[in-house]
């Protein structure tokens, strides 16, 4: 099983997910029905990005 933070997602807005809606529930299992495609994770793109960099430099060394 997989847990799923909606709290974490970018496209929470103001109490309602900006991709399917301010229904909860309902926003919930429109997106396990896509297959969470549209969960991003706020700041995740940044941390990888920074990993990469680091073990980049590493290799330079």
């Amino acid at each position: 099983m997989i847990f799923v933070d909606c709290r974490k997602c970018e496209n929470l807005g103001e109490g309602e997910c900006l991709k399917y809606g301010n229904d909860a529930n309902a926003a919930v299992a429109a997106c396990a029905n896509d297959g969470f495609e549209n969960y991003r994770i706020r700041g995740k793109k940044q941390k990888v990005e920074d990993e990469r960099e680091a073990g980049r430099n590493e290799q330079k060394r």
